[in-house]
């Protein structure tokens, strides 16, 4: 009673469970005629849908679970995290659907999908005061979403349900796809009949029209230029077409950026096998910045916070914060092709908010994006972390500096430039 009030006392949800044994031990045992005696009528049949079960481990059909089965179920120890690997490993579950009136086991379900490296999901039916068909709705919603089928018109038939639009971006109230309604418009461009006359017979690989255009006398030379020239015309203009759709990145060359004195405590996040960081440092220390190297056990979020509430900052608050983990190209295990440098930068933005930082986050690339012809793209796996930046500047506008990339030639002229970048 003490514990149950300490625990009310801190808002925290406890409540007695009215059974005078404990479950799975040898109290059990003092029940065990009672529980055969009141179950001894139970006449189990084999079902339809298959069942792993957590006494024995593997798949039943129900057909042996008597009072005696139930007994051990009571008693022994429940396998459920080796019934969930089995099911994910050696059956290919990929959906977990925990129907009761409140999720409890679908996390621990989750954690396990998380540490087999396979792909599955796990979610629940009901939720504590949520038991009405507004939550059944959504929860089957969100099995839609993960790729269960769902028959909705057996489940929404009499209901007056509709089709409606999706809905547009809650603010701006634009939506990102193209439109038409038909009444647009086409714009005639003047084109040089000529000109006009001269591709149309190229498109249609017409010799003799093109060379006569061309006042050209027999068809051997054109004969095996034509259908290259024809194809090119028409690949270009396909690409012509294609290329008016896509949005693209353009890069502006700056004044340079070399002056500027920084000021306050700057955290320099990076692997400690990184070449890089003692030119990194060094030049920061030479404008100015307290320079507090900051490396991360792990890439995973509580890692890196603990890294970061280690750094003494000497009563000096942070003014910024350098990361050069994108740096680190070695694939993770289980990542689909992701870097350790983005899984650690996506952890250290997680644990710059869980410690408090609130300075803004530059993250170093090198060799990761290609402004020109003369840039060349060197180290692609290191783009992956260009596409996160932009979603966390989006996400995290306060926490988010910029993204910078290094040349592959790291000399004095690129660390002033970064600096002052």
């Amino acid at each position: 009673e003490e514990l149950i009030a300490s625990c009310e006392a801190d808002g925290v949800r406890a409540r007695r469970v009215p059974v005078d044994y404990a479950s799975h031990s040898a109290q059990v045992e003092s029940i065990r005629a009672e529980l055969l005696d009141v179950l001894r009528e139970v006449t189990p049949r084999a079902g339809r849908v298959p069942l792993l079960s957590t006494v024995t481990g593997e798949l039943v059909d129900g057909s042996g679970m008597d009072a005696e089965y139930w007994y051990t179920n009571l008693r022994a120890t429940v396998e459920f995290a080796d019934a969930t690997r089995a099911l994910l490993e050696e059956h290919a579950v990929g959906t977990f659907i925990e129907v009761s009136a409140h999720p409890v086991l679908a996390m621990a379900v989750q954690e396990s999908v998380e540490q087999s490296g396979r792909e599955a999901a796990a979610f629940g039916t009901l939720r504590r005061q949520e038991g009405g068909l507004e939550r059944l709705f959504a929860s089957l919603a969100e099995a839609h979403v993960r790729g269960v089928r769902v028959d909705w018109q057996s489940f929404l038939g009499g209901r007056g349900a509709r089709r409606v639009d999706l809905p547009t971006y809650a603010f701006q109230r634009e939506r990102y796809w193209l439109e038409s309604d038909g009444s647009a418009s086409t714009v005639e461009v003047p084109v040089d009949a000529v000109d006009a006359t001269f591709w149309e017979a190229v498109e249609k690989g017409d010799l003799q029209a093109l060379s006569s255009a061309l006042e050209l006398d027999g068809d051997q030379p054109l004969s095996s230029v034509l259908p290259a020239l024809s194809a090119w015309r028409r690949q270009s203009r396909e690409q012509s077409t294609v290329d008016g759709w896509r949005y693209r990145d353009s890069w502006k060359p700056v004044t340079d950026g070399n002056a500027g004195v920084l000021s306050g405590t700057w955290l320099v996040v990076a692997s400690a096998e990184d070449t890089t960081v003692a030119d990194v440092v060094r030049t920061l220390s030479g404008r100015g910045a307290g320079v507090r190297l900051v490396e991360p056990a792990g890439t995973d979020r509580a890692s890196v916070a603990e890294s970061l509430r280690s750094v003494p900052a000497d009563g000096m608050p942070v003014s910024g914060v350098l990361s050069l983990l994108a740096l680190d190209e070695t694939v993770l295990p289980a990542g689909g092709g992701v870097i350790d440098g983005t899984a650690g930068t996506l952890a250290l933005v997680q644990a710059l908010g869980d410690a408090g930082v609130a300075a803004p986050l530059w993250c170093v690339t090198r060799g990761a994006v290609s402004t020109g012809r003369s840039d060349r793209l060197a180290s692609p796996l290191q783009a992956q972390v260009w596409g996160l930046g932009r979603v966390v500047a989006l996400e995290h506008p306060e926490r988010w500096g910029g993204l910078v990339d290094l040349p592959e030639v790291l000399d004095e002229r690129a660390l002033s430039r970064l600096a002052g970048v």
